[in-house]
């Protein structure tokens, strides 16, 4: 749960940056190895995230943490900015329409950064952000992480599909038709 997060790191049991490398791993390993893939996620920047977890690790040695979300891990949708990465909202058109990597955080994701949750990346989402299967054919569709044989679901597929996996504790999600 969050609030375990925070207990673990404040007892020194594990690190932000200990979770964040776990969850790199785990992200890699969801997408490694033979089809279907679990396509939660469709751009991770590592630098970026042992960035922001060396960070939150430092504020917890220093008996300073942030708040309750400081070196958390989380996702969130495609159809959301966040600086570091490009806003596709899962379409190739969207994608070129966009011209690239974010110049701002959308304000969600700015309050959580500015809380210290550590941003893991963006999560897959139908194509468009608008759909009720989850289904991309341009980033992969998002599996059920208990059957990877099924879709995740929904627009937020990716989302739900990283915290089902255990890959991130929570994630945004927007509605843009059948999250």
């Amino acid at each position: 749960t969050l609030t375990e997060y925070g207990a673990a790191f404040t007892s020194g049991a594990v690190t932000p940056s200990q979770v964040a490398e776990a969850a790199l791993a785990a992200i890699a390993d969801s997408d490694g190895g033979p089809a279907p893939h679990l396509r939660a996620f469709i751009s991770v920047e590592p630098a970026l995230v042992r960035r922001a977890a060396a960070e939150a690790s430092r504020r917890y040695e220093a008996g300073a943490p942030l708040s309750p979300l400081d070196g958390v891990p989380f996702a969130v949708i495609d159809a959301v900015d966040a600086v570091g990465h490009a806003t596709t909202a899962g379409s190739a058109i969207l994608a070129a329409r966009r011209g690239g990597v974010a110049r701002a955080d959308a304000p969600a994701v700015a309050a959580l950064r500015a809380a210290g949750a550590v941003l893991l990346g963006k999560a897959n989402c139908h194509e468009a952000g608008v759909g009720m299967t989850g289904l991309n054919p341009i980033w992969g569709t998002p599996r059920n992480p208990h059957d990877t044989g099924r879709f995740a679901g929904g627009s937020s597929s990716g989302s739900a599909a990283a915290v089902c996996a255990g890959l991130a504790a929570f994630a945004l999600g927007v509605d843009g038709g059948g999250s």
